[in-house]
């Protein structure tokens, strides 16, 4: 099914990803395979405060077939994270002395497949140098989050800088903060903004909400699974974990991202109808994913 929008006298076609489309994204597993044919992610999460984020997005992205895990977060979250969810390999960062761990941080970057940044890092000068390292240092997708997103948001001239596809997956409010358009305008106009920032900076945006828009500048999808339940947090890490995964598995970036919207809303969907939806949380939508999974495995 595809909606038709007047964007300015462009029209462009908005199609609605479908249960079809996503299935077929997958590809049977071969029988002679080793962790690194299904990619390596590097997560940087986390921080004292906000520790959840992290464990959700590492969960997310182990659960949804990644070959390696990396997390990378300050001294102060990690032992918390690593008590977690034991699955990762960790780099432990201390934030007073970054410019000295800069090669560290490189090395990581250097090595990955996909990178997630923002999940619980707290909108500071850590997330800011960080953010910087990455946008110079990588070649390979980047999904930026929460409070990198927010950092963005005061220096968005860092985006001429990438080198690599960047993915933001913003609320309305985080949108809003970036685009300095008011929360109200925003979600009255989805389609519109999403697709004029994805054009203007060059930029896959994924805007979250109700019908979550996906906006790819010449391409616009607009998710149909999902719910209120989700409107928790830790919910966005979910998503962000999901979605490192299915971009290390998939060639195409446009099927690796639908799918992961598409999915992070069936686990919702199913989450409601078991457990309700004022009950829904990450940890019970998590629960779902493997079932999730389990039924493209056996139409595979």
């Amino acid at each position: 099914m595809n909606i038709i929008y007047d964007f300015g006298g462009e029209f462009m076609s908005t199609k609605i990803i479908s249960k079809e489309e996503v299935f077929s994204s997958f590809t049977k597993r071969n029988e002679d395979t080793h962790k690194y044919d299904f990619g390596r992610a590097l997560l940087i999460v986390g921080s004292e405060y906000m520790t959840g984020a992290a464990v959700f997005a590492a969960k997310g992205c182990i659960s949804s077939g990644i070959g390696l895990c990396e997390v990378l977060t300050p001294a102060a979250s990690h032992r918390i994270i690593a008590s977690h969810v034991c699955e990762p390999i960790y780099t432990v960062i201390n934030k007073n002395d970054l410019r000295n761990q800069y090669q560290k941080i490189k090395k990581s970057i250097k090595k990955a497949d996909v990178i997630v940044i923002g999940c619980g890092c707290g909108a500071n000068e850590y997330t800011d140098f960080l953010l910087n390292a990455v946008l110079e240092n990588s070649k390979v997708p980047v999904i930026i989050d929460a409070d990198g997103i927010n950092c963005l948001a005061r220096n968005i001239d860092l985006l001429k800088q990438k080198n690599c596809e960047v993915i933001l997956t913003p609320h309305s409010g985080e949108m809003s903060r970036l685009t300095h358009l008011s929360s109200e305008y925003i979600n009255c106009n989805r389609e519109k903004v999403a697709v004029e920032f994805s054009k203007t900076y060059g930029v896959t945006v994924v805007l979250k909400g109700h019908n979550t828009v996906i906006s790819y500048a010449d391409d616009v999808y607009v998710n149909p699974t999902g719910n209120s339940g989700m409107a928790t947090g830790g919910s966005g890490d979910l998503l962000c974990g999901i979605m490192a995964a299915r971009i290390a598995h998939c060639y195409s970036l446009k099927d690796a991202i639908n799918s992961s919207v598409y999915i992070h809303g069936m686990c919702g969907d199913i989450s409601a109808k078991r457990y309700s939806m004022i009950s829904t949380t990450p940890s019970t939508m998590l629960e779902c994913l493997p079932e999730i999974y389990l039924s493209i495995e056996s139409a595979l």
